[in-house]
């Protein structure tokens, strides 16, 4: 019995174990003759050991082969010495926790070749996470006499052990089913929460686009009031070279970073709620953004490598989202703010040590 089918007692039925024992103990033989002329009977009781080699490939049982070697003496009888040997495959099934039952069939020679086979328990004990110790009680028949002198009868033999076995190998079977479906599930539901961010971030374009809207018939309404007296402010906007913005004669680079904000700062451990005590970095961007209405900006979320890349990024684009949201909230139109989360896939400094995966958690504000 191997620390296979005892763990699969204590931990889940549907892993799987190669194992190795061996066992010493007792035997009886006899034949036929046994049970009509005792006078001519052939007995005996002498040393048994068992070794064996096996495979729990299922949650309900495995298998195992074995040599067994039986000593049976005179003792109780005057046919002399004998050697006993049985090479046997066993089918095992799983009946309890400390129970389990077996079949057998193999070939058995004492004076004689025979074919065998019979029934057998074992009762395991746990004693470590990798070895038990097994108690075997073994019945084996024989088509055919096995004793020279004996009658062409049936003969048996009767075996009970006391071993040990040892667990060499072990495949998690289930259990790594379920880690991969509760992997799966995780990325789904950060694939929806993904999507939830992307459809409010729609949302929000939309009702600036509303707004946008509603401006444009403001203001066409305004140019078909004739009133001299009404002075408009313009804002010239125009692009160099497709590398450079001039904003109210100030040159702008596009991707430029506005402002860097330590991630540590604004919120919490795996979090993407913004600290009230803060709000005065945020407010520095709303600032600058209304003294440049007509300047997009992208809001990037970086983290550091500690965690797995699915999380990561899902973090980085959802505090990237509040601070979109913080800055709408202070007047700033959707539209003008586009948000980015990048994961651990854009460090600044070296994530081995714990200043620079600091460095590495922040959110960036940069020119659109």
């Amino acid at each position: 019995m191997s620390l296979g089918f005892i763990a699969s007692a204590q931990e889940e039925r549907d892993d799987r174990w190669v194992f190795v024992g061996t066992g010493i103990g007792m035997n009886v033989g006899f034949d036929g003759q046994q049970f009509y002329d005792r006078e001519n009977s052939h007995v005996g009781a002498g040393l048994a050991n068992d070794s064996y080699f096996g495979y729990m490939f299922s949650d309900w049982g495995g298998f195992r082969v074995g040599f067994q070697g039986l000593s049976i003496s005179n003792k109780f009888t005057d046919f002399g010495s004998k050697r006993y040997e049985y090479l046997h495959a066993d089918m095992l099934i799983r009946a309890g926790k400390s129970v389990l039952p077996y079949v057998h069939i193999g070939l058995g020679r004492i004076d004689n070749f025979a074919f065998g086979g019979g029934a057998g328990v074992m009762f395991p004990i746990y004693i470590t996470k990798r070895i038990a110790i097994v108690p075997d009680i073994k019945a084996t028949a024989f088509n055919n006499r096995i004793f020279a002198g004996a009658k062409n009868l049936p003969s048996a033999t009767v075996s009970a052990t006391l071993g040990i076995s040892v667990n060499l190998w072990k495949n998690p079977g289930k259990k790594v089913k379920e880690l991969q479906a509760e992997v799966n599930s995780q990325k789904e539901v950060l694939q929806e929460q993904q999507k939830s961010l992307r459809a409010k971030d729609e949302a929000l374009k939309a009702k600036d686009e509303a707004l946008r809207a509603q401006e444009e018939a403001t203001r066409q309404a305004l140019q078909n009031i004739q009133r001299p007296d009404i002075v408009r402010d313009t804002v010239l906007v125009t692009r160099i070279q497709h590398d450079t913005i001039v904003v109210n004669n100030v040159t702008m680079v596009p991707n430029e970073i506005i402002t860097t904000m330590h991630a540590d700062a604004l919120f919490d451990t795996a979090s993407d709620v913004i600290k009230t005590d803060y709000y005065s970095q945020l407010e520095a961007v709303v600032t600058w953004m209304k003294e440049h209405p007509d300047v997009g900006i992208i809001v990037e979320g970086h983290t550091d490598n500690v965690g797995s890349k699915d999380f990561n990024m899902n973090l980085s684009l959802r505090r990237a989202q509040s601070v979109k949201t913080f800055l709408v909230r202070r007047g700033i139109r959707p539209s003008l703010i586009t948000i980015e989360g990048y994961g651990f896939s854009r460090p600044v400094a070296d994530n081995k040590t714990e200043e620079g995966r600091q460095q590495n958690r922040r959110v960036e504000v940069r020119v659109r």
